[in-house]
């Protein structure tokens, strides 16, 4: 490929980023990096490389039956998003207190998921973030951990369908240290060159988020066929990051459980 080529490729990419219109779930965000990788010319493939474009279209009409799959090689490339904040267990500082959440849901549920159009029955479990004040249901298989450095504190879930978790987080919840706490348009500006600086593209102008947000984005990593939604709630003041994750073929059973988690999705005072 010459280098004019490769320049064509490269603006080919970038209009369909900004081509993506109305996009409202995280399913019809999977489907449009479906279809833009089964339009994606075979020389820019090579120029990615065997690695996650690859595997999305390998993986085409296959479905979620994908998910049971114990190959480790298709976690995404590093990119510095998914690192979320640190690594350390959170701890409150001595003096800080919080009531106890008193959280009266179920510890285990059965609800329905739909896959390709099919209803199939899910084992969901109850998830209390009590540092987050939120409640949610999972499904079983799925792994959640917290972390926090000075910026502040996280969690995240992992899909675990074998016994190794698959990196990276698909669903975080983040809390901004106080110090990192501010007006929510200086949040947003903050969210826009971070994601910028890691190569991230923006596409907001006809994206419209399902969650009931107070401000969402959406953004596309083209190296690491990588999607993230963003959205930010203020509560009480206080603002929350809350971001869905897209990736590899896995994402391929993400959407209709993501779904889920928002639909049982609960804040508590």
């Amino acid at each position: 490929m010459n280098d004019q080529e490769f320049e064509r490729s490269l603006k080919e990419l970038k209009k369909e980023y900004d081509q993506l219109l109305n996009q409202s779930s995280p399913e019809e965000i999977m489907n449009y990096i479906k279809r833009k990788e089964k339009r994606k010319t075979q020389p820019f493939k090579r120029l990615q490389g065997l690695g996650i474009a690859a595997s999305i279209v390998a993986v085409i009409g296959i479905g979620s039956i994908l998910l049971l799959s114990e190959n480790k090689e298709h976690a995404v490339p590093d990119v510095d998003t998914v690192d979320l904040r640190g690594a350390e267990t959170f701890h409150a500082e001595e003096g800080e207190t919080s009531a106890k959440l008193v959280i009266d849901r179920d510890d285990q549920i059965v609800d329905t998921l739909m896959i390709e159009g099919q209803e199939e029955e899910i084992d969901l479990k109850l998830w209390v973030d009590e540092e987050l004040r939120f409640s949610t249901y999972i499904d079983e298989r799925f792994e959640v951990d917290t972390i926090s450095d000075e910026k502040g504190y996280t969690a995240r879930v992992f899909a675990n369908y074998t016994g190794d978790r698959v990196e990276p987080p698909f669903f975080t919840v983040h809390l901004a240290a106080t110090d990192y706490q501010v007006q929510i348009e200086q949040y947003i500006q903050r969210i826009r060159e971070d994601y910028a600086q890691q190569g991230f593209i923006e596409n907001n102008e006809d994206y419209r988020t399902t969650w009931s947000s107070s401000a969402a984005f959406l953004f596309f990593h083209p190296e690491s066929d990588m999607a993230i939604a963003v959205n930010l709630f203020e509560v009480s003041g206080t603002i929350y990051e809350v971001t869905e994750t897209f990736f590899g073929e896995f994402s391929e059973g993400f959407g209709g459980r993501l779904e889920l988690m928002q639909h049982h999705f609960q804040w508590h005072e």
